[in-house]
């Protein structure tokens, strides 16, 4: 099934129960426009994105055949999808396995049941602004803080292997985040640096980001891998 307002994003809502497609569905009706479709399966959901891809899989841990965690280590092996950002809505609990998701891809992570603002939270920085939270221009990222968070815009750089400095500014201050392929290897702001800097970062509500691919002379503060430092911080959210 398919619905939703001609050229606003897509969204793959995948579960066995058709009850909860409809429960996350509604959610996602209550403050965005989106083409909805939706897979009973994790097999169903992978041809799916294979012939039409998507901008948002909002995806359960637990389902007949491949697992939810399955499909994202499939997307994530498929360079056509990995980019694709993953929601995981499960009944799922134990941390080890919300970070194992994490690790394996997935953006965020809901626990069911779920209330409508946690819901929003988690899911709308994907969707809002007609999912074009960010957009990239000759090397450039630019973007609202209030629409991505700077986890998710980390992320991404990470997963995309960038090279540059990562300019984020709110009311909690200004930081530069420094990458090397994907790796985090500076950060400073806020009177801080390493570390210390990229967690006062993380806390960012509102403001913007700029990420210019260019490599600047910079100290290395960070020595730990950036999956592990970001897997520390999502874990708290």
């Amino acid at each position: 099934m398919a619905d939703g307002v001609a050229g606003a994003p897509v969204v793959l809502v995948v579960d066995d129960s058709m009850t909860m497609r409809r429960i996350m569905i509604d959610a996602l009706r209550s403050f965005a426009e989106a083409r909805v479709h939706e897979a009973a399966s994790a097999e169903e959901a992978l041809e799916f994105l294979r012939a039409s891809g998507a901008d948002l899989v909002l995806l359960d841990w637990h389902l007949p055949g491949m697992s939810g965690l399955d499909l994202i280590v499939k997307m994530q092996a498929d360079a056509r999808l990995a980019r694709i950002p993953v929601v995981m809505v499960t009944s799922e609990r134990e941390k080890a396995n919300v970070i194992a998701a994490l690790r394996a891809g997935a953006r965020n992570y809901i626990v069911k049941p779920f209330t409508q603002p946690v819901f929003r939270k988690k899911v709308g920085p994907f969707l809002e602004a007609g999912g074009r939270a960010l957009e990239e221009t000759r090397g450039r990222l630019v973007g609202n803080l209030a629409q991505t968070s700077p986890l998710e815009v980390v992320q991404l750089i990470s997963m995309t292997r960038k090279t540059g400095v990562l300019e984020m500014e709110g009311s909690g201050g200004r930081f530069s985040l420094y990458f090397e392929n994907g790796n985090l290897v500076h950060a400073e702001g806020g009177e801080t640096s390493g570390e210390e800097a990229f967690a006062a970062c993380a806390a960012l509500s509102d403001g913007t980001f700029t990420f210019k691919a260019e490599a600047p002379a910079h100290p290395i503060s960070v020595r730990r891998p950036t999956n592990v430092i970001l897997l520390e911080q999502l874990s708290k959210g």
